[in-house]
């Protein structure tokens, strides 16, 4: 698709977690600003999702320097904020191509940056990916959180006794390489239900890729299976993957 591609995150119906949402910016909205109109702007009313951002916040402006993206928000984004908002702010902005910062700031005056990074994890009942934030910043603890499972039981990761059995990092090529035990249960999780096992998959790249300024590609493997169950997965195998292309798309995404 010609535009750019970026991650608009808001919150489901509850306000637990993050959604992110993948969208395409082309023609007069392809730039930062018009990526920080569609946070505050909001999801698609019939979606069922929420806005993070409190009520009267914009923005006063927004710049993109290379590798750092900086961002200054009106005083209402420090009104009763959401606890979910600033990591919903920094990480869609974070989705801009190329962003390996943002600097995030209220009426001129810097604030803390956000800590860790964010897992994403299957949530079934509702067809959609979840993300969760974790404290974790490197490659190797954050997939150590993630393997770790959801903490809402609701939400779908690998199975519990899936561990990994190589790690393998290239900062610079940005590639991460990871072998993983093939149990049992991964194998019938994926072939009672193939279409869940690749949703799942693709939560976990981009768990690996989705605001790390040293990872962008994940090579996964299970023991050299080129297949999890029926063949639904197999592309997700054994080839380098960037950030999935749509982690959802708001058009599929029912409210009910």
């Amino acid at each position: 698709l010609a535009g750019t591609d970026v991650v608009v995150f808001y919150g489901d119906a509850d306000g637990d977690h993050l959604v992110p949402i993948s969208r395409n910016l082309s023609g007069d909205e392809e730039n930062v600003a018009a990526l920080a109109a569609a946070l505050l702007s909001g999801p698609a009313t019939d979606t069922g999702l929420i806005d993070l951002m409190p009520p009267g916040t914009t923005v006063r402006s927004v710049s993109h320097d290379e590798t750092v993206l900086a961002i200054d928000l009106s005083a209402e984004f420090l009104e009763d904020p959401h606890p979910l908002a600033r990591y919903a702010l920094v990480q869609t902005m974070a989705s801009w191509p190329e962003v390996e910062e943002v600097r995030l700031c209220v009426e001129g005056t810097e604030l803390d940056r956000v800590p860790g990074r964010l897992l994403f994890f299957y949530d079934a009942a509702r067809n959609m990916l979840v993300a969760e934030p974790t404290p974790a910043t490197t490659g190797r603890d954050v997939l150590a959180q993630y393997l770790l499972g959801p903490s809402d039981p609701r939400l779908i990761g690998v199975p519990a006794d899936v561990n990994v059995l190589q790690f393998e990092s290239s900062p610079g090529s940005g590639l991460i390489k990871l072998n993983f035990r093939y149990t049992d249960s991964l194998r019938k999780m994926a072939t009672d239900d193939g279409d869940a096992m690749r949703r799942v998959l693709e939560g976990l790249i981009a768990t690996l890729t989705v605001g790390s300024p040293q990872t962008h590609f994940a090579y996964l493997d299970f023991e050299g299976h080129a297949t999890l169950g029926l063949g639904q997965c197999a592309n997700l195998l054994r080839t380098v993957q960037p950030i999935p292309e749509v982690l959802n798309d708001e058009r599929l995404i029912d409210a009910s």
